[in-house]
């Protein structure tokens, strides 16, 4: 997927409430993956989810917890 597909993709996701990254990655990397690759699936997660907090689109919560603004 492109750059601005997944970050549509990870809106998405927290439109309907708060989420953590760790929810949002599970839900968008619904594939089997090794310990290694949830690790690359969260890190992109929240490097995705600031990008939009960046761009008045998501809001970060208290904690670890984004919401879509």
């Amino acid at each position: 997927r492109t750059h601005e597909e997944r970050l549509e993709v990870m809106h998405a996701e927290i439109k309907d409430g708060p989420r953590t990254p760790f929810e949002v990655s599970g839900s968008v990397f619904r594939e089997t993956l090794t310990l290694y690759e949830q690790c690359f699936a969260l890190a992109e997660t929240l490097a995705h989810l600031d990008h939009l907090v960046h761009e008045g689109r998501t809001d970060r919560g208290s904690g670890l917890v984004f919401r879509a603004a």
